[in-house]
């Protein structure tokens, strides 16, 4: 008579107890980096609803909101496990990195950026 196997079936959905990556130090560093950016653009933008701002406030304040949309994307894809996605939304993680980076060297190019 054969023996039967237990085969070992994946979780569905990840929780934040149960994910694949948990532990790792490089997760719990991306992780303290969200959570710094979220509280920092709260208190950003507080004062940029109140105040009048330069173009590259302007710019400031859609470019780096959608940085950080990423980064809380890829994070949940590293909970899920997909790494291949992870890689995937690397690159427009990085653009937004230059964008923002370039238009702080280069203000002005900022007008030609709100321009398309």
């Amino acid at each position: 008579m054969k023996e039967k196997r237990s085969i070992s079936v994946p979780e569905a959905v990840y929780l934040p107890s149960n994910e694949p990556y948990l532990g790792r130090e490089s997760v719990f560093h991306f992780d303290q980096i969200i959570l710094s950016c979220l509280e920092a653009n709260a208190d950003v933008a507080v004062y940029t609803h109140a105040a009048k701002v330069s173009s590259l406030q302007k710019a400031a304040c859609q470019v780096i909101p959608q940085g950080i949309n990423l980064a809380l994307t890829i994070r949940e894809l590293i909970r899920q496990g997909y790494l291949f996605g992870v890689i995937v939304l690397m690159r427009p993680l990085i653009e937004r990195a230059a964008i923002i980076s370039y238009l702080h060297q280069y203000p002005d190019k900022v007008e030609i950026w709100h321009k398309g």
